[in-house]
């Protein structure tokens, strides 16, 4: 399920115990997710948060243990409540999918920090996606070793 636009806040325990939710993607409108918006989704399979967000209230994926991936969008980890707001199996197992340039600090923060797998892959905003293309050697990063794989493609023909 994909929320519009135009919604700015998700209030608490909006969602709670909708069991036929199986994937809630967040746009990047929202600012704030509410304590247990999400508590009791049994269903809820995977997690996308925009990148506008800022604070999740406390227990927001709380008895969701169904959760396989999550996707945080936000350039800066958003601010948590508590330490419990996504199930212990989910830390344990389900990826957390963050911007390349933000994994650091995820896995160095208190709360998003207990997810096991931190992923820098997610889209991110500030990247100019031009920028990624000029990657050709795919080592994540744009410098002179992708001038010399150009320069030896030109000359190895």
């Amino acid at each position: 399920m994909s929320l519009g636009n135009s919604v700015a806040t998700i209030g608490g325990a909006a969602f709670r115990r909708c069991e036929a939710l199986t994937g809630i993607e967040i746009p990047n409108s929202v600012t704030e997710i509410g304590g247990s918006a999400f508590d009791g989704c049994s269903s809820l399979e995977s997690v996308t948060i925009g990148s506008a967000v800022t604070a999740i209230g406390k227990d927001a994926f709380i008895n969701a243990a169904s959760i396989a991936a999550v996707t945080c969008k936000a350039a800066t980890p958003p601010q948590w409540y508590d330490l419990s707001m996504f199930m212990a199996n989910v830390y344990n197992h389900a990826p957390l999918h963050v911007p390349a340039n933000a994994e650091r600090a995820y896995k160095a923060h208190e709360g998003w920090g207990q997810f096991i797998t931190i992923v820098g892959d997610a889209d991110d905003p500030s990247v100019d996606p031009d920028y990624t293309k000029c990657d050709v050697n795919g080592d994540g990063e744009v410098n002179i070793a992708d001038v010399n794989t150009v320069i030896d493609a030109i000359f190895s023909r």
